[in-house]
């Protein structure tokens, strides 16, 4: 084989290899959970009153410092999990303005959301 075509294959084969290391070391995630499942794994083995408030913690954390990921956006499931729990706790009105704030941020979830608005709705009349 010539000298300069395997220069071309090793050139080719180093720039394949490159560009992987590349996509893989710039490609973050979309977005920032934190310690989320953690959290949500800890309250889900033990649902106490602690592992709720850290959860409900860690929700508003994410809420409030949503600057990592790339779409630097509060992650799908975090405003209707943290609604839900403000309705458990009486606060129907909070809970469902964060429930709106899901489906406006994330549309797919609307088909099964604003039923659960609805039902709350009806309730607070």
């Amino acid at each position: 084989m010539k000298k300069s075509v395997k220069n071309g294959i090793l050139l080719l084969s180093a720039s394949v290899f490159l560009s992987g290391l590349v996509s893989c070391a710039s490609n973050p995630k979309l977005y920032d959970w934190g310690s989320y499942n953690d959290k949500c794994y800890d309250y889900s083995r033990n649902p106490s009153e602690w592992n709720r408030k850290l959860l409900v913690n860690q929700f508003e954390r994410i809420m409030d410092h949503q600057t990592f990921g790339q779409r630097k956006e509060v992650p799908p499931g975090i405003f209707a999990d943290y609604g839900f729990f403000l309705i458990q706790d009486g606060e129907t009105s909070e809970g469902l303005k964060y429930l709106r704030m899901e489906m406006e941020l994330y549309p797919e979830s609307s088909q099964f959301l604003k039923k659960v608005v609805a039902m709350f709705e009806e309730d607070e009349e």
